[in-house]
């Protein structure tokens, strides 16, 4: 019986975690586009948006932030003509982040995201 008992907390314990683990999840993979032709390509906890000639890459965190869900996309690397512009030292550590250190609204629906006030609709 003690074994019994056991296990099943054992399993409520592992149900609870990954109850946690898929509210803070990722977005899901794939590309999406803006009206303006704007891209987010998700993959795992990396993304990369494309606007124009710019492309930054980096990677996400998506939180739960007084009920809304807000997502962080941290610069790792940027490009402007295909060229690397590196980061340096008159770089604030606000140009690191899109948007904000703090985040930016997120919403996720059935083919679509919407990031600030942009939808992306999936390809």
């Amino acid at each position: 019986m003690k074994k019994t008992v056991k296990i099943v907390a054992l399993a409520l314990v592992l149900v609870m975690a990954l109850g946690l683990l898929a509210s803070c999840g990722g977005v899901e993979r794939g590309e999406y586009v803006s009206e303006k032709g704007y891209t987010y390509e998700f993959s795992g906890n990396r993304y990369t948006y494309t606007m124009d000639k710019v492309v930054l890459k980096g990677t996400y965190t998506i939180k739960d932030v007084d009920g809304d869900k807000m997502i962080i996309c941290e610069i790792k690397e940027r490009f402007v003509d295909g060229k690397e512009i590196e980061f340096g030292e008159d770089d604030k550590e606000s140009d690191r982040y899109i948007g904000s250190k703090t985040g930016v609204k997120f919403i996720e629906g059935d083919g679509y995201i919407v990031v600030g006030t942009t939808k992306y609709t999936k390809r």
